[in-house]
């Protein structure tokens, strides 16, 4: 081979590199691109939207009551009406939402469920639904 053949074969092995490299540069700029914007759309949305936070009761089937918290009442209920909320009430139906609390924070409305669930008894808990 002649010296001219091999600067041939290098111009080559640097353009394919050249547009292989420009092909990754694309492509994680399209990454970095789609990263950012669906950071800054959650960053919008946080901003935009005030978080809700709801402590909630449910009256089961048999008559017994399931407390629970979330950011959507409505949207909770129809997934314990699916199956899809939590473990006990997928084996004790829910009816009916007896009770509801809007809250300001999240740490508000977990401490009102850990109390509920945890210190009231029965006839207290019926005592919160009826005072409402």
């Amino acid at each position: 081979k002649t010296p001219a053949d091999v600067n041939i074969n290098f111009n080559l092995v640097i353009t394919s590199l050249e547009f292989f490299i420009s092909g990754l540069y694309k492509i994680a700029y399209f990454l970095f691109i789609r990263l950012v914007y669906t950071k800054y759309k959650k960053l919008c949305n946080n901003w935009n939207m005030e978080s809700r936070h709801f402590v909630y009761i449910l009256q089961t089937e048999n008559n017994t009551l399931y407390c629970g918290y979330t950011d959507d009442v409505e949207k909770r209920f129809q997934a314990h009406l699916e199956g899809k909320g939590a473990k006990y009430t997928r084996a004790n139906k829910p009816v009916k939402i007896v009770w509801q609390k809007e809250f300001e924070t999240k740490s508000e409305a977990l401490k009102e469920e850990y109390r509920i669930k945890h210190k009231l008894t029965r006839k207290q808990k019926l005592e919160l639904i009826t005072d409402r």
